[in-house]
C-alpha cells in the first residue's frame, strides 16, 4: 500500500471518505438509484485497495462534478433554464457510471491498450447511457413527463461525453439514441463538450496507475489542442484549479 501522505495514499483517503462535496451535491448524490450506482463504481474501485491500487472513477465523476459546479456558481458554464444545472451536475456525477463494467485490469492498464481492450473502455458510455435510464423519478421536476425528458438529456450527454474535439472521439454521431428539437439538441451537444473538457482536465491533473499528474502548462496545450474554441474555460480551471508548478 502507498505510503500515507502521497498522491495515491490521499486519493484513497478522501475514495474511503467519500470526498467532500457541496450540499447541492450531496442531496443529488443521496437519491436512491443515484446512491446505488455511485455505490457499485466506488465498490468496484475499492476490490483492489488490499493490493495496493484501484480504481478512481468514483472520486474522478465527484471531482468533475463538483468542478461542474465552480464553473456555473463562477458563470464559467451557462446554467439557464433553471433544470440545466441539475441536468449538467448529474450529468458529471454519472459520466463514467459505465466503468464499473469494465474490468479493473483494463482500466489501471500501464502499457498499451489492445484493440479490445480500447473497445470494452469505450462501451462505458452506452453502459452509462442505460445506467441513466431508470433514475427520471429521481429528479426534482414535479412533471413526470418533464422528468423523464430531464433523465433522457443526460443519459444522452453521458453518452456523448467523449463524442466532441479534435482527435479521437467517439461514439460516432449516426450511434446517438435521441434525435431532439434544435434547441435541446444544441444544449445537449454544449453540455457534452464541456463536460468532456471538465473530465479530461480532472483525468490529466490527477495521479493514475499509470502515470503521475501533469502540470499546467501540458494540461493547458493539450486541452487546448483539442477544444481550441473554449479557451476561456480552459484558463478558467487551468488558473484555479491546479497548483502552480
Amino acid at each position: 500500500m502507498a505510503e500515507e501522505g502521497n498522491d495515491i495514499g490521499r486519493e484513497i483517503q478522501e475514495t474511503h471518505n467519500h470526498i467532500e462535496v457541496s450540499p447541492y451535491i450531496k442531496e443529488i448524490m443521496a437519491r436512491p438509484a443515484i446512491k446505488q450506482r455511485l455505490e457499485e463504481l466506488l465498490e468496484n474501485g475499492e476490490a483492489n485497495l488490499a493490493k495496493g491500487e484501484f480504481e478512481t472513477s468514483f472520486k474522478h465523476s465527484v471531482d468533475v462534478a463538483k468542478l461542474a459546479e465552480s464553473c456555473i456558481d463562477e458563470g464559467e458554464l451557462e446554467a439557464s433554464p433553471a433544470e440545466s444545472k441539475e441536468i449538467f451536475i448529474t450529468a458529471a456525477l454519472l459520466h463514467d457510471i459505465g466503468k464499473d463494467k469494465v474490468p479493473l485490469e483494463v482500466l489501471a492498464k500501464r502499457g498499451k491498450l489492445t484493440e479490445e481492450e480500447r473497445r470494452n473502455i469505450e462501451r462505458h458510455t452506452l453502459e452509462g447511457w442505460l445506467a441513466c435510464q431508470d433514475i427520471a423519478d429521481e429528479l426534482k421536476d414535479a412533471s413526470k413527463s418533464e422528468s423523464r425528458k430531464m433523465a433522457g438529456i443526460i443519459a444522452e450527454i453521458v453518452f456523448r461525453h467523449h463524442a466532441y474535439g479534435k482527435g479521437e472521439t467517439y461514439p460516432p454521431t449516426e450511434a446517438f439514441h435521441i434525435n431532439p428539437d434544435d434547441e435541446t439538441e444544441k444544449m445537449i451537444k454544449e453540455m457534452a463538450k464541456k463536460l468532456s473538457i471538465l473530465d479530461i482536465f480532472e483525468a490529466l491533473r490527477s495521479f493514475r496507475s499509470y502515470r503521475t499528474p501533469a502540470g499546467k502548462i501540458k494540461v493547458s496545450s493539450i486541452l487546448r489542442g483539442k477544444f481550441p474554441d473554449n479557451s476561456e474555460l480552459i484558463d478558467f480551471l487551468t488558473s484555479n484549479f491546479i497548483e502552480e508548478e
